[in-house]
């Protein structure tokens, strides 16, 4: 694991200095003391050594809960969605370093949204269900429209987190966004939508 770790900060120290298109294997290799074979026992490419191994995931568990709930819905669709428990146990300034790491790079971005985008529709679907569930009365032409803007939702305040992150790490400050602070901001940036 210490060995992985040092592959990680090594390719987040480098890209944050010279940019992703710079950065080679052999390059982290090298600032993480470790061989290539080493580099590729733990990832598969220098991508993965920037965005983590595991892929967001939906927890399923709570899916089922969440269906059924009568709480906050934005706010708990948002907490649906799972990180890499590695990547949460992570000291907050090497996970801001990382978000700005992969915010720099037009690439890294692309494929980080590309794997969040994976739970889209299911994510939908649950929305839809607890819609459904919540509203029987509206009709199905109307839930599958606000499910869509929900789910559309979800991942703007996923963005919007991760960029508050990069945005503190940047100036050098510690994060401190909570998910009850991002909850709360949340709800007060939505009730100014509708005076």
């Amino acid at each position: 694991m210490e060995k992985a770790q040092a592959i990680e900060q090594a390719a987040t120290d480098l890209v944050l200095a010279h940019g992703y298109d710079a950065v080679t294997v052999d390059m982290i290799c090298a600032r993480a003391g470790v061989s290539q074979r080493t580099f590729f026992n733990h990832f598969p490419t220098k991508d993965i050594a920037l965005l983590g191994d595991v892929s967001p995931w939906l927890d399923e568990e709570a899916a089922e809960r969440f269906t059924h709930s009568t709480g906050p819905l934005l706010d708990e669709a948002a907490r649906l969605i799972r990180l890499d428990p590695r990547f949460a146990r992570s000291d907050p300034s090497d996970i801001a370093r990382r978000i700005r790491a992969v915010a720099s790079s037009p690439t890294l971005r692309a494929r980080q949204i590309s794997r969040v985008d994976a739970l889209h529709p299911r994510l939908e679907e649950l929305i839809l269900a607890r819609l459904t569930h919540q509203y029987p009365n509206e009709t199905d032409h109307a839930r599958r429209d606000q499910a869509a803007l929900i789910t559309q939702m979800v991942f703007a305040v996923m963005r919007f987190t991760a960029q508050l992150w990069a945005d503190a790490a940047a100036t050098g400050q510690m994060p401190a966004l909570d998910p009850e602070r991002i909850s709360d901001l949340v709800a007060q940036a939505l009730t100014k939508l509708r005076p």
